[in-house]
């Protein structure tokens, strides 16, 4: 018995809307890859059969051929869809709003024909009729060419689907083989009704629509198609970070990644060519131990050897550059642009065939785990030095301090114990003694006993005020590693401001001067006050000059600002200086407290470069902006260059005999 066209009707409406559900996971999981495409194809299988329904329902012809143009929308969504969805599920791209706009423009043209068919019939020829509710078409030119596109889409997109199939593993294997297999039972059932292979007036396609949403429920809850979502390996290997060439045993590029690409090869890239010039930016030297490392033609032992020890046990290279003479576990340093990068280079054999071997090399950037490494060797160093301070310098100042302390107090307890022995005796001297010479010498052991114990206090003053300037210091230069990192915008005349005025309040003695030719903030780490009050405070403390002076000087060039402290004093003692350019503090060489150490580690901070210059020689303690490596340049009266260039920039005023700059 025929089914009625109502029948088929009712049947294709209730068959799109149940096929509206496989919309919910798409739209829960929006920014999954192939989301997007998977709900534009499920909205064209809705709404083919929604539309045949409809047209089988009604008796009208124009809304007979209203609802069929809806079907033959959903043709041009299914196949749009279908190539989204395959592109981003196979290599994770999207395409840009640029790149939609012909898909957009495709899809309004099909639909303005389709549309205006009366007038044109490129879609419907006039030998279309109604047969009943069902129309009987004839298609004309344009629909011909609408349909051979599509399939064309669907084609490409499963064709991409059919080769991830082959190529992947596990999840992702069987989900690319069920949505490749999801395309058969529509593209069988469309055939036979396009060339009636079957004798029956009835669109067969949303029956094998049917059977595409069966799968898809199947890839959907039962493979976890947007849930969980394995990367392509070409997608993986394109968008990795690290470098990846294939090279075959005759040394030429099978494959490489946009990694590679970007960060080794030349202007003219391609398969197939020499290995050598893919790699045109690395030295030849280094070129050659990484293809070794590749293709393990050597042992380690037959590697070329340099001269020269690097601190991480690298050898260099005569170019300059660095390697790991191990090839198995090889690190390259290059130097590109005005940085240099660091590489680790692993490889591995692939058998193409009985006598065909490829290698994958693996380049990866660790320059940020050698950045890190080196920033925490400078910590170490940094934290070395402090112990040695903290432990040497401040334990002999302390000893020698309370030593002082101790001393100054017995001598005290004993004037002051003898002071009333001899008060005592006075009173019964001898009567031969007139009174007015017993008063006299009382008043002469007096003045002596108490100018002896003055002294006395006031050295025991000056040691316990040096033990707590030590330690004040000591905690400064705590707080300013601790801080190490931070950027701050000085402003440089409140902080000069500052430090004079506190100086000039407790040396009202000392005259200090400050000149302004310069930029009015400064941006550093954390310290440039601190490092200003010590130089000005020790320059001020330890000037013994008749007349003591201290100027306090801003200077800007195009370059660098320069803050000077220069002073009339005694200068800075040789193993002071000997202690700062040697970087360590040993029981036979140490300073005679921490405010230089504090000077030092506050400019190393900031980002500035300390410059001490005498008349005669000058001595600097350098570190950059950016918290690097801090270099060190002996005392100096033999480094010429370095004298006449610190010399220019802080040059010694009129009866100066010590400077000392912040070059920032």
């Amino acid at each position: 018995m025929a089914l009625s066209a109502g029948t088929v009707g009712v049947g294709y409406l209730a068959l799109g809307s149940a096929l509206l559900f496989l919309l919910r996971e798409p739209l829960r999981h929006p920014d999954t890859p192939g989301s997007r495409g998977f709900a534009l194809a499920v909205l064209g299988i809705s709404l083919w059969p929604i539309g045949l329904g409809n047209e089988y329902l009604v008796a009208n012809p124009d809304l007979s051929v209203a609802a069929w143009n809806v079907r033959f929308l959903a043709s041009s969504l299914i196949a749009i869809g279908w190539l989204l969805l395959s592109v981003e599920s196979t290599t994770g791209w999207w395409p840009s709003k640029r790149a939609l706009v012909p898909f957009v423009a495709y899809v309004g043209l099909g639909q303005a024909i389709a549309w205006s068919n009366p007038y044109h019939h490129l879609v419907l020829t006039p030998e279309t009729t109604v047969q009943g509710t069902v129309l009987m078409t004839v298609y004309g030119p344009w629909f011909w060419v609408q349909s051979g596109v599509n399939y064309f889409l669907i084609l490409t997109g499963t064709v991409l689907l059919a080769g991830e199939w082959l190529r992947s593993r596990g999840l992702r294997r069987r989900q690319a083989a069920i949505l490749t297999l999801a395309v058969v039972p529509p593209v069988i059932a469309n055939l036979l009704t396009l060339f009636g292979t079957v004798p029956i007036r009835y669109d067969l396609t949303p029956i094998g629509l049917a059977g595409s949403g069966v799968f898809l429920l199947q890839a959907l809850y039962r493979m976890d198609l947007l849930t969980v979502v394995p990367v392509a390996r070409e997608v993986a290997m394109a968008e990795m970070d690290d470098a990846v060439v294939t090279i075959d045993d005759e040394e030429r590029v099978l494959d490489y990644n946009a990694t590679a690409d970007r960060l080794f090869a030349g202007d003219d890239v391609h398969v197939g060519m020499p290995a050598s010039a893919f790699f045109e930016t690395l030295p030849s030297t280094v070129y050659d131990l990484v293809l070794e490392a590749a293709t393990h033609t050597g042992d380690g032992s037959e590697a070329e050897s340099f001269p020269g020890e690097t601190d991480g046990g690298a050898e260099s290279a005569p170019d300059g550059t660095e390697v790991d003479p191990d090839p198995d576990d090889m690190e390259i340093t290059v130097e590109m642009g005005d940085a240099d990068r660091h590489f680790s280079v692993s490889a591995s054999a692939v058998q193409r065939s009985i006598d065909s071997t490829a290698w994958v090399i693996v380049l990866r950037d660790i320059t940020p785990i050698k950045r890190r490494e080196q920033e925490l060797e400078d910590r170490e160093e940094e934290l070395e030095l402090l112990r040695q301070i903290l432990s040497r310098v401040l334990r002999h100042n302390i000893r020698n301090k309370l030593t002082t302390i101790r001393g100054n107090a017995d001598l005290l307890a004993e004037e002051i114990a003898s002071g009333a022995v001899i008060t005592d005796d006075a009173a019964s001297a001898d009567d031969a003694v007139t009174a007015d010479d017993a008063a006299s010498a009382d008043a002469e052991d007096d003045d002596r006993s108490e100018e002896a114990m003055l002294e006395r206090i006031e050295a025991i003053r000056e040691a316990t005020e040096e033990l707590l300037g030590n330690s004040e210091n000591a905690r400064e230069i705590e707080r300013i590693i601790d801080q190490r990192g931070r950027v701050v915008r000085y402003d440089l005349e409140g902080v000069v401001h500052r430090v004079v005025e506190s100086v000039r309040r407790d040396h009202p003695d000392v005259t200090v001067s400050v000149e302004r030719n310069g930029p009015e903030t400064v941006t550093g780490g954390p310290g440039l006050e601190t490092a200003l009050r010590c130089l000005v405070e020790n320059a001020a403390d330890h000037n013994d000059a008749a007349n003591p002076a201290v100027q306090v000087s801003i200077d800007g060039t195009d370059s660098e600002t320069i803050v000077s402290v220069a002073d009339n004093g005694p200068g800075i003692p040789d193993n002071e200086l000997t202690v700062l350019d040697t970087n360590e503090e040993t029981p036979l060489s140490h300073g005679s407290g921490v405010g230089l150490w504090l000077v030092k580690w506050a400019a190393d901070s900031v980002g500035a470069r300390l410059s001490i210059e005498t008349k005669g020689s000058v001595s600097t303690a350098g570190s950059v902006a950016d918290g690097g490596d801090a270099t060190d340049t002996g005392s100096t009266a033999t480094d010429a260059e370095s004298t006449a260039t610190d010399a220019e920039s802080a040059s010694i005023p009129d009866g100066a005999t010590t400077v000392v700059s912040l070059h920032l």
